[in-house]
C-alpha cells in the first residue's frame, strides 16, 4: 500500500489574529523563575525596611530597634538601587502576556478576569487582612488600638498597604481593556521604537515628580 504525504494541516486562528496552539496556556520555566527572583527579593527587602531608619515600610510605625546606622549604609547602598527595576520587571512582564489574553478573550473578558484575579484580593487586603494586621502589630507593642481605628486612622486612608501595585495593575488593565473595545489599538498601531520608549521613560518620570509633589509616598 502506497502511502500519501498528508497536507500540512493549516494553522487556526483566534479572533485576535493569534495562532490557536500559541493561545493555549502553558507554563515558561524562564519567566516563573524570574519571577520566584523577584518575590524572594521583595519579601528579604520588606524583612530589613522594616528596621532601617529611612522607614518606608508600615512597621516602622512599632519597630522596637533599628539597624547600626553603618549596616543600614551598607544594605542601602547594595540593595537599595536595585529597588527601582524590581517592580517596573513585574509591570514588564504583565504587560508581555496582556496582548495574548487580550486576543484569546477579548476585551470584556479580559476585564472581568483582572477583576477577579485583581480587584478581588486587592478589596480583601483594602478592607479586611491589612488593618488586621496593623491591629496586631499596634496590640503586639502594647498600644490600646481597636480594630476600628487602626481601619479609619490608616494614613492615607483605605491603605491596602503593600498590595498598592494590584491597584495600579488593575487600573492600567481595565484602561487596555477600554483601549481595545474603542477600537484604538488598531487605529493608532505604530512600530515600537527606541527612542519612543525613551520619551515614554521620560513622560512617565516628569509625571511621577508631579504627581507625587501632591500626593507624597510617605508624609
Amino acid at each position: 500500500m502506497t502511502r500519501h504525504p498528508q497536507p500540512p494541516a493549516t494553522p487556526s486562528f483566534d479572533k485576535g489574529g493569534v495562532p490557536a496552539q500559541h493561545a493555549e496556556r502553558h507554563r515558561i520555566v524562564q519567566v516563573d523563575n524570574l519571577k520566584a527572583v523577584l518575590v524572594g527579593w521583595i519579601i528579604a527587602w520588606h524583612a530589613l525596611l522594616g528596621y532601617l531608619a529611612i522607614g518606608g515600610w508600615p512597621y516602622d510605625e512599632v519597630q522596637e530597634v533599628t539597624l547600626p546606622p553603618r549596616a543600614e549604609f551598607v544594605i542601602s547602598a547594595v540593595v537599595g538601587p536595585t529597588a527601582f527595576v524590581v517592580i517596573g520587571a513585574f509591570f514588564f512582564i504583565a504587560g508581555l502576556f496582556a496582548p495574548l489574553e487580550m486576543a484569546h478573550g477579548g476585551p470584556g473578558r479580559f476585564a472581568r478576569n483582572r477583576l477577579l484575579r485583581l480587584g478581588v484580593p486587592w478589596a480583601a487586603m483594602l478592607l479586611l487582612i491589612w488593618p488586621l494586621f496593623m491591629w496586631f502589630a499596634h496590640r503586639a507593642a502594647g498600644q490600646d488600638l481597636t480594630f476600628g481605628q487602626a481601619f479609619r486612622q490608616r494614613t492615607p486612608f483605605l491603605d491596602s498597604g503593600p498590595a498598592w501595585f494590584l491597584e495600579v495593575l488593575l487600573f492600567v488593565s481595565l484602561g487596555y481593556a477600554l483601549w481595545h473595545s474603542l477600537g484604538l489599538s488598531q487605529r493608532l498601531r505604530l512600530p515600537l521604537r527606541g527612542h519612543y520608549l525613551l520619551w515614554c521613560g521620560i513622560a512617565i518620570a516628569v509625571a511621577s515628580f508631579v504627581v507625587r509633589l501632591w500626593f507624597p509616598a510617605r508624609r
